[in-house]
């Protein structure tokens, strides 16, 4: 039934923003991205998940992507502005990789070793 879905899809969301909380960014993703299976214009859902993804430099481009429709969809002054912050942040980081990666090979910059 079209009504159950939609319940479930709040709870998914409301879920996906526990895990956020949590930092964790995999399953609040995936809440997210069953969000917006329901409600493909869903601003919160589009704009939480662009910014899961930027925690990513990997997932750049779907973050950019949904940080994009989230600012299309978006109707809040204040909202807009923090959207714009962070895709100049993605664009900011790919500059820096493009310009550090060896040549022909955008986007393949040197990363940060982890650990010892």
């Amino acid at each position: 039934k079209p009504e159950f879905r939609v319940l479930e899809a709040r709870a998914k969301l409301n879920r996906a923003m526990i895990f956020l909380t949590q930092v964790r960014n995999v399953e609040a993703a995936q809440g997210f991205e069953n969000m917006l299976e329901v409600f493909p214009d869903h601003v919160a859902a589009h704009a939480n998940l662009g910014m899961v993804y930027s925690n990513s430099e990997h997932l750049d481009e779907k973050s950019t992507m949904h940080l994009n429709r989230a600012l299309q969809l978006e109707t809040d002054p204040e909202r807009r502005k923090l959207l714009q912050g962070f895709l100049d942040g993605i664009h900011k980081r790919r500059e820096r990789l493009d310009r550090s990666a060896p040549a022909g090979r955008p986007g393949f910059g040197r990363r940060r070793r982890r650990g010892p």
